[in-house]
Parts: C-alpha cells; structure tokens; sequence
C-alpha cells in the first residue's frame, strides 16, 4: 500500500515532469498565439515584458547570493526555462522562476520561458510544486503566499487550499500561524525568515495578552535574528515583566508557548506562596505540578 507520504512526492514528480520538458530552439516571435504552443515549447521573451504576481512566494529578503546563479547562467546560459502565463496588452506574468528573471534582466539578455494558459488556482499549484523542495524559501514566506490566495479566494477555504498543497489541513493551520501575530508586534520584528515556527507560536500566544506588546517589540532584533528560541522568548517576555525581587515580591512564570504555568508572590509575613491557575489544577496530578514547578525554577 502506498503511504500518504509517498503518494504526494509521486504527485509532485508526476507533475513536475509535466511541466519540464525538452528545450526546442527560440521562437522570434512577438505575438503568441495559445494554439500556437506545445506545452513544453520554450520561448525567447524579453525580460521587460514580464510582470511578477502578485502570489509569488519567494520574498526579496529571500533571493539568497545570486552571483554563482548568475555566473552559471552568464557563462553557460540559462538551463531551466521559468514559467509565465500571457496577460493583456502583449505582456507575461511571472508564475515562478523570479531569480532567474531578475538575473537574466540584470545581464540584458532574453529570459527561456514556458508559456502556458493558466488559470490562478493552477498557477499557484505550478508555483508550489516548483518551489516545494527549495529550503531557502521560508515556512513565514510560505505562510504569507497562502493566506494571500485565502484573502484573495482563489481557493475557498483552508481545507481546499491544502487538497492542492498535498497537506494536511493541521499543517497549514500550523503554518499560518504567523499571519496571526499582532501586527504592532510583527511589524517590530519585520522580517520573519529566521523565526521558527514554534518560536511564531511563542509569539502568538504571547502577544494574547497585550501587557506582552513592550517586551516583545523591545526583544524584536533578536527575535529577526533568529536568536531568540520559543522559550528563550518566554523567559525573556516573563523576566522583562515580572522581576521576581525583594522589591516586587511577585513573578509569574510561563511555558514555552507563553501560557502562565504558576505565579510567586510573597506574602506581608515573608512567606513565599506558589500559586496554580485552577485550569492548570484540575488537568494535572500533585507530582505532575511538582515537576512543572521543578522545571520552571531550573
């Protein structure tokens, strides 16, 4: 029996063979006619005439160093064609293929292009499946690419959109995660292409409570810069807000997804009370409490 798993990457092979095909020799044609074009034709197209869309998933923060891209395609020519789809007044939109497009810009020479009559929803499958085993495209860009097509209804819901995307529907939950940040919060950290997923659902469960906003906008460079892990912020976010001193008497200590596990406080006697939040009781043991409590003190 084939697993779940196994289908998909024959799905993703299956279709990535349909759409590379054998280079045939540029075509000097300006005006192309669908009827004109075998599916895996590759056409000569000047860069100018090509226009990126708006769905593209790949972010500029993200293009990575184009120079042995570049020095490849200078010297050798560009080996695989990017892919655009026809749009009015004689132009293209780019479906995938940006670093290629940008470089054979920047050289002043024609992009290989396959051209193809695509519709949004089978675009944006093109584009997943071109860019599906990429590890330079982040799961935040990929986040941003999905909840554009949502927004824009291209596909109906979340479960239709993960059919396509051959995922689970938990899995684009998961992953969406980061669209969900507050935006004070994310537009103080900027860029999210360093920030894991576990660290985005750190920050999501942290910025519940708004008293969070101050930290965590103050700890947002480090944050970019992928220094701060999931508990690594939420000691940071605790430690900046409640300094367990003589002075305060009181800390409140959180998990590493930002839920309050326990509180200190010190009584007017110099007593020091632990105390649970009643959800926190009723779902764990007296030895269970004891070894979150040993845990969070280490």
């Amino acid at each position: 029996m084939t697993s779940k798993s196994e289908g998909h990457v024959s799905f993703l092979a299956k279709s990535r063979e349909q759409h590379l095909g054998t280079t045939q020799a540029p075509s000097p044609l300006l005006e192309i006619k669908k009827d004109s074009i075998s599916l895996n034709q590759v056409i000569d197209l000047d860069p100018d005439l090509i226009d990126e869309w708006e769905l593209v998933d790949r972010p500029v923060e993200e293009f990575g160093d184009l120079s042995e891209l570049m020095n490849s395609i200078g010297h050798h020519g560009q080996s695989i064609p990017i892919l655009v789809r026809q749009a009015p007044a004689g132009r293209f939109e780019l479906i995938y293929g940006r670093r290629r497009l940008k470089i054979c810009k920047d050289l002043g020479i024609q992009v290989k292009a396959f051209v193809r009559d695509l519709n949004d929803q089978d675009a944006y499958q093109q584009m997943v499946i071109e860019n599906e085993h990429r590890q330079d495209i982040s799961s935040w860009a990929k986040a941003l690419s999905y909840k554009k097509v949502l927004d824009r209804g291209i596909f109906p819901s979340q479960a239709s959109l993960a059919i396509h995307l051959g995922i689970d529907r938990s899995a684009l939950t998961n992953i969406l995660v980061y669209t969900r940040i507050p935006e004070p919060v994310s537009q103080a950290i900027g860029t999210f292409t360093k920030v894991g997923i576990h660290t985005a659902r750190a920050l999501l469960s942290l910025s519940e409570d708004k008293n969070n906003y101050e930290p965590l906008i103050a700890l947002a460079p480090k944050i970019a810069s992928g220094e701060m892990g999931a508990k690594k912020l939420v000691r940071a976010v605790a430690k900046a807000r409640n300094p367990y001193t003589r002075n305060t008497g009181s800390a409140v200590f959180f998990n590493e997804t930002g839920s309050k596990i326990f509180s200190l406080r010190r009584t007017t006697k110099g007593a020091v009370q632990i105390l649970f939040p009643s959800d926190v009781v009723s779902r764990f043991s007296e030895d269970e409490l004891k070894q979150r409590l040993a845990s969070a003190l280490m």
